[in-house]
């Protein structure tokens, strides 16, 4: 059962993180012109999907190693910051996940709620399987200075990706002058 827990968790982290990156580059692409097209809101429409079921998958087999924990009596698994950490941040992609679709928050907190959000997990699911440990005989310390480290990584990466936002725009050209062709008065008849 664990080696199936396992496969599904790094599937959800893929399909998670794959997700989160294509939304945030193809997001730049679709906005370069300021407006996004139907085939732009389809592709987001179904990357959102695919990001959603990564989130589905990483709840599932994550709820699945906690009861595998419980059973196995292993439950000093559970007493590391970094997976405190790793829990609190899944959370939020959640509800921030929820808040976009209820159009509750915007796209320059939002897009970086979920970008970082998801890499921050995926890098704490590595930390976790490597047994690195941040403040080892401290697991709040370690829980707090991961959770500080990632609210400055927000409010950067943020306005990093606004940044590269604005850079990708394209400038709208002017639009000319409407010109009208001369008249040429009529020549008198000979």
């Amino acid at each position: 059962m664990h080696n199936w827990l396992l496969i599904g968790h790094i599937v959800g982290a893929i399909l998670g993180v794959g997700g989160a990156t294509f939304i945030e580059v193809n997001l730049n692409i679709a906005l370069k012109d300021g407006k996004m097209d139907a085939t732009d809101k389809a592709f987001m429409a179904k990357t959102f999907l695919i990001t959603r079921i990564g989130m589905f998958i990483g709840f599932v087999t994550g709820v699945g190693f906690i009861i595998e924990y419980w059973m196995h009596n292993q439950l000093f698994r559970l007493m590391d910051g970094v997976f405190w950490a790793k829990m609190l941040i899944f959370l939020i992609i959640i509800l921030n996940a929820w808040l976009l679709a209820k159009h509750k928050v915007g796209l320059y907190w939002g897009s970086a709620f979920s970008f970082i959000s998801w890499w921050t997990v995926f890098l704490l699911g590595m930390f976790l399987t490597n047994g690195t440990k941040f403040f080892p005989a401290e697991p709040m310390y370690s829980f707090f200075a991961i959770m500080v480290s990632y609210g400055v990584v927000v409010v950067v990466g943020a306005w990093i990706l606004h940044k590269i936002r604005e850079m990708g725009k394209s400038p709208i050209p002017p639009t000319p002058p409407t010109q009208v062709p001369p008249t040429i008065p009529p020549q008198p008849a000979q």
